[in-house]
């Protein structure tokens, strides 16, 4: 549909008149007249009644009108208004450096359109939520435009009666568009994150598993060396060694390879960590904080479980502890 046809239209139906519409424009009435009957043939329906003394709009018409002059105001935009454009604030970094980017130009899609830069806007994650995008640009609507939109709303109503609302609004646009997938933000977010929570309760259950498993361990081999040595514990507390003498050797002997253990799982943490930094979200895996948390776990832990055999050692009467040995 060309241009010139709309803007015929909203001519004669602005004057009325055939030959007052033809006058405005410095054209011929002929013309005029065949000009807008070209218009009804090419969209199909009747929009102007005519008689000898007076040319009325049809209903169709009536709608049309609205959506002829809204076209017209959105072409006038564009040919009035220059080409600009809102750029990231990642964008304008890694392109202008340090530099003032308002009034830049930029060549931008796949025509290389020369924008103007207007304004800096906040980062935003388009693509994943654990990738931050080195350039979003954003372009008024009337200067470029996709078949699709994505509308937002923020409203503290039910997510049913937001989409009935929107598509209300969208009818008193055009009635034939359509509200396709209505969502709250929160269910968008639930999909988005849905693989990285499942990864991180598995890991976070097999991470119990291992600690469990571990502390179990360690119990029950400094439990068994505390056996293997009620003798010569015995003979120790016989000799004056007091409680906390006997708790000491015991969870010393048992920390001494916890310790060595945590000091080589850290220089193995810090030369693999970059193993699993695709599974961390804004967290480093050499972060200090986090390597100290997990010694901080693992070390009371191991403390833990060595305690009980030590507890144990300390109360064992050396009168019976000889009388066994």
């Amino acid at each position: 549909m060309d241009l010139r046809h709309l803007r015929y239209f909203v001519a004669v139906v602005e004057a009325l008149s055939f030959t007052k519409g033809a006058e405005k424009l410095r054209l011929a009435q002929p013309s005029l007249t065949r000009q807008i009957r070209d218009l009804e043939k090419e969209i199909g329906v009747r929009l102007l009644d005519r008689t000898k003394q007076k040319v009325s709009l049809t209903d169709e018409g009536r709608s049309f009108l609205a959506d002829a002059k809204r076209v017209l105001n959105l072409a006038e935009d564009i040919v009035d208004h220059p080409n600009v454009i809102l750029i990231s604030a990642s964008g304008a970094k890694s392109v202008f450096g340090n530099e003032n980017p308002i009034g830049k130009i930029l060549l931008v899609t796949s025509g290389s359109v020369p924008v103007e830069i207007v304004g800096v806007v906040g980062d935003v994650r388009s693509a994943r939520l654990d990738q931050q995008n080195d350039m979003e640009f954003y372009r008024p609507f009337v200067q470029e435009n996709f078949p699709f939109l994505t509308i937002t709303v923020r409203s503290p109503l039910p997510p049913d009666s937001v989409a009935k609302s929107v598509q209300a609004v969208l009818k008193t646009i055009d009635p034939g568009l359509a509200l396709i997938l209505p969502q709250p933000v929160s269910e968008i977010m639930a999909q988005a994150l849905g693989q990285a929570k499942l990864m991180m309760v598995l890991l976070g259950v097999f991470a119990g598993v291992a600690l469990l498993l571990a502390t179990v361990g360690i119990y029950g081999a400094v439990a068994y060396t505390v056996e293997q040595r009620t003798g010569e514990i015995g003979v120790r507390m016989a000799l004056g060694a007091q409680t906390m003498d006997v708790l000491r050797l015991v969870v010393k002997q048992g920390m001494v390879p916890v310790l060595f253990g945590l000091v080589v799982g850290l220089a193995a943490a810090l030369a693999l960590g970059r193993l699993i930094a695709t599974q961390l979200y804004q967290v480093s895996a050499h972060s200090p904080l986090l390597l100290g948390a997990t010694m901080g776990v693992l070390a009371p832990a191991a403390l833990l479980a060595c305690l009980f055999p030590a507890r144990r050692a300390s109360l064992v009467n050396p009168v019976e502890a000889l009388r066994a040995e």
